[in-house]
């Protein structure tokens, strides 16, 4: 269950620094907001989470990549907004993102289930 449970804590924390860096606007706004998002991202709960599983498991990655797949689906309003669009590049580029975050999800539940259904029921 490490690797599901520290997935879903990469997946939580990226969604909050992703949806709170949407509405930054500006150089000096973007700077005072990343060192407070990040400030409470890697604060407290998360680290931790990631303390506690540090010392006995290999599951670390799995944070990283639910950061990483946090991040692509909350841009995929835009991917969407590029498909519509009528210049070609745009178009594949919101074709590339809608294919890319699929075919990471579905490789991140690969890595991620199998020793969370192992733990679960193989012991």
């Amino acid at each position: 269950m490490d690797f599901l449970g520290l997935f879903a804590l990469g997946g939580f924390v990226g969604s909050i620094v992703t949806y709170g860096l949407r509405f930054v606007q500006g150089y000096d706004v973007f700077v005072r907001s990343i060192t407070t998002i990040l400030a409470a991202a890697l604060s407290g709960t998360a680290i931790v989470f990631i303390d506690r599983f540090s010392a006995h498991t290999s599951a670390l990655g799995a944070y990283c990549v639910g950061l990483v797949i946090a991040l692509m689906w909350a841009y995929s309003r835009i991917a969407v907004e590029h498909i519509g669009s009528d210049k070609p590049e745009i178009r594949l580029l919101g074709w590339a993102h809608i294919f890319g975050m699929v075919l990471s999800s579905v490789i991140a539940a690969a890595l991620v289930l199998p020793p969370a259904f192992r733990d679960a029921w193989g012991k």
